[in-house]
């Protein structure tokens, strides 16, 4: 069962009223009970508003240093509770009357109201308080601040698609952290470091980072990085093609999140939860889940997390046969993908809406689609992902009868896979594999049939770990494993027929 702590008046709270109401009998001239809002229907939300009402009482009364401990305790409350209106407002009323010289409380306030940003995708704001971060801890002078700030720098980089740029804020964090002996304000940073290095195609690199990181969550108890790092073992997981495996990881990150009380967390491994049951080809199951994350997110104003539910549920319409459904969900997701300024989201669309186009006959604008992809998977330095819209590319140019030009197009992923390039992290890696055979069969080319096995071997990897029910549904349901074991059998009965 999840824990709530706000399901009660805290003893704070109580102390707080008690404090309030001698406030008001000496002079105040008010009474709390007169002030409390109506309408509020849980303890929670009255201890919010009665802390609310306290810090608007020392407001009135001049009490600055007062005022600003309530508005910090209510903005506080608000944003742990994920009611991020009231949490806004009173972290920016708090801000306004905090002491220019208390720099500790005004790093406190930033970093929380950046946290805000993050999740509802606010990234003009989100990068105008990571400025002003890294502002206030170079007025401290303190390089356990200096780490937070640098930790919110790589974060903010990581979603708009900076990958150097996250790298090296986080090598910052870690140093700084080092320097002045709190191994713990670099802890969310290594894990974004992580997550870029896998971006950036270095999963050996990656893996070391999250193992480190598991390691020194656990040692200090810091459960939230603990969940981070366990939902990113299922990532590597599942990019390898280790479902079982990626799913366990996601089910204790998802127990971890529930404990806390960590929606944020929760709303995340639920919709890699649904990405397992999608990659399986358990396509209701994987709906359900992203249904379920997407109410949880809508409840939170999670922008982001909604963002990467929508595409996923583009990928099941696709791969359920309804190009349209898909469409629409990818333009869904677009939308949010621009608006939160997420590159690489905008990329993994881009090449979905390519598919979907294709697959209606819309050619021009799957053409267009895909190059996109190219383009900005590119511009952001993904090196494993081109392949894929590239393959896309080549299919179109196969369709319209133009054998040469699909050629030149697989040549490049062809060249990738020669020069030891990978397509982890790509939405169906055995789809390129399956593409590169095909072209090269249409072109009468030798090395068709190589593609063609190391599909096949690949395709065997994966299903072999699953169980039989399991296994039958990954290769009955998913359509790039049915064509799979089509043109290899295809093949086979090609080869008993010249013998």
């Amino acid at each position: 069962m999840r824990s709530n702590g706000h399901a009660s008046l805290s003893s704070s709270t109580i102390c707080c009223t008690k404090k309030l109401t001698r406030a008001f009998s000496s002079g105040s001239g008010a009474s709390i009970i007169a002030l409390r809002p109506t309408g509020w229907s849980s303890a929670a939300e009255i201890a919010r508003a009665s802390i609310g009402l306290i810090a608007e009482h020392y407001e009135r009364a001049g009490d600055t240093g007062n005022a600003v401990e309530y508005l910090r305790r209510a903005g506080e409350d608000a944003a742990r509770s994920y009611v991020n209106a009231a949490a806004l407002e009173y972290i920016g009323r708090t801000l306004a009357i905090v002491p220019a010289d208390d720099w500790a409380t005004r790093f406190s306030l930033l970093t929380t109201r950046s946290g805000i940003y993050a999740r509802t995708g606010r990234r003009d704001e989100q990068a105008e308080d990571v400025a002003l971060l890294e502002h206030v801890a170079e007025a401290l002078d303190d390089d356990a601040f200096r780490a937070g700030a640098a930790g919110m720098r790589a974060a903010l980089a990581l979603v708009l698609g900076d990958y150097p740029g996250v790298v090296a804020a986080a090598a910052r964090a870690v140093a700084w952290a080092e320097s002045a002996g709190v191994r713990g304000a670099a802890l969310q940073a290594r894990i974004n470091c992580a997550r870029a290095l896998q971006f950036q195609g270095d999963y050996a690199a990656a893996e070391a980072h999250v193992e480190q990181s598991l390691v020194l969550a656990r040692e200090l108890g810091d459960r939230s990085v603990e969940a981070t790092t366990l939902g990113q073992y299922g990532i590597l997981a599942i990019q390898r093609g280790r479902y079982g495996t990626a799913r366990d990881y996601y089910r204790q990150a998802l127990a971890v999140a529930r404990s806390m009380g960590n929606r944020w967390l929760e709303s995340g491994m639920i919709n890699n939860l649904g990405e397992i049951e999608q990659q399986l080809g358990n396509y209701e199951a994987a709906l359900e889940l992203f249904e379920a994350g997407r109410r949880l997110s809508a409840e939170i104003g999670e922008r982001y997390a909604d963002s990467y539910l929508l595409c996923n549920m583009a990928i099941s319409a696709f791969r359920r046969g309804d190009a349209a459904g898909s469409i629409g969900w990818a333009t869904q997701a677009m939308q949010l993908a621009d608006e939160l300024k997420d590159r690489d989201l905008r990329a993994a669309v881009h090449c979905i809406l390519g598919h979907a186009h294709a697959a209606l006959g819309e050619l021009d604008a799957a053409s267009s689609c895909y190059q996109a992809a190219v383009a900005l998977f590119r511009e952001i330095r993904r090196a494993t992902m081109p392949p894929e819209p590239m393959a896309g590319l080549a299919r179109i140019a196969l369709a319209r009868g133009d054998i040469a030009g699909a050629m030149a197009r697989i040549a490049e992923v062809v060249a990738h896979f020669d020069s030891g390039g990978s397509v982890e992290g790509t939405e169906d890696p055995l789809w390129i594999y399956l593409t590169c055979h095909e072209v090269l069969a249409a072109a009468a080319e030798s090395r068709s049939g190589e593609f063609l096995e190391r599909a096949y071997q690949l395709l065997g990897e994966r299903a072999e770990p699953l169980d039989a029910a399991e296994r039958a549904m990954f290769l009955d349901n998913v359509p790039t494993n049915r064509a799979i074991i089509n043109a290899w059998n295809d093949r086979g009965r090609a080869l008993v027929g010249r013998q």
